[in-house]
């Protein structure tokens, strides 16, 4: 495996994916501007993105740029670490997310559930299955209306992408759990993987998992955030970290 090559997909992948959904415009000479006017509120599609590390004053003009545009946050992606005098002065909290990639020949191993089965959005109406697994997880904590609207948009753009697929898990008939893929380069990147609270423990994940692998002839990655468990089982399926994204935002 040519991990170069490899990592020079993932990145590929990433711009692409993050083009689906907002224009990207430089904002300085360090930093350029995420901008999603169909879901202005999701600072993950609406983020500053650093390239190499950008000075105090232009984050003070691009913090200054979000007030005078009524958001209510300040996201900024960056791979690497900004000064921690900067962090505590801007009241921003710091998240570190993994790309994790499958080592060859894993997916065989894994331990999967019988009982579940897998659709894919490009063959079945699987909309409101998807919706559901997003409330169920995140209804509370993000809001319904939120939750409703993130969703149609990442449907509505999914279903005019060849290569942007919804699977959604079935235990016994009932919908438990959901992930999305986006396909460069005959690579898949997994994410967005949940699963009803009442449904895990019962290798819904790790059956799902092993349907897309088995997709993309095991070509996969995917992102974990480092405070998070899921990093730990994906670890024990045989992904590996090969590269991390520091994200900045307000503190709670």
């Amino acid at each position: 495996m040519d991990l170069q090559r490899v990592f020079s997909i993932i990145r590929n992948g990433e711009e692409k994916f993050d083009a689906l959904f907002s224009e990207i415009s430089r904002f300085s000479s360090h930093l350029y501007k995420q901008t999603d006017a169909k879901l202005p509120d999701m600072y993950d599609h609406n983020a500053f993105v650093t390239e190499g590390i950008p000075t105090r004053s232009e984050l003070e003009d691009a913090e200054k740029f979000q007030k005078e545009t009524g958001a209510d946050f300040f996201k900024i992606d960056s791979k690497m670490k900004l000064p921690d005098e900067w962090i505590e002065a801007f009241g921003l909290e710091e998240d570190l997310t993994y790309t994790m990639l499958l080592k060859e020949a894993h997916a065989k191993q894994w331990k999967i559930n019988p009982s579940v089965s897998v659709k894919c959005s490009k063959k079945e109406n699987i909309r409101n299955d998807i919706l559901e697994v997003e409330l169920r997880n995140y209804g509370v904590d993000w809001g319904e209306d939120f939750v409703r609207r993130k969703m149609r948009r990442y449907l509505d753009v999914s279903e005019n992408q060849e290569n942007f697929y919804y699977f959604g898990a079935y235990l016994h008939g009932e919908i438990a759990g959901a992930c999305y893929a986006f396909v460069t380069d005959a690579w898949a990147c997994v994410d967005g993987l949940a699963v009803i609270p009442e449904f895990r423990n019962q290798y819904v994940a790790t059956t799902l998992l092993a349907h897309v692998a088995k997709q993309f002839d095991e070509k996969l990655y995917l992102h974990a955030d480092a405070m998070d468990t899921p990093k730990d089982m994906y670890a024990k399926m045989g992904f590996h970290i090969v590269d991390c994204c520091y994200e900045y935002n307000y503190r709670d």
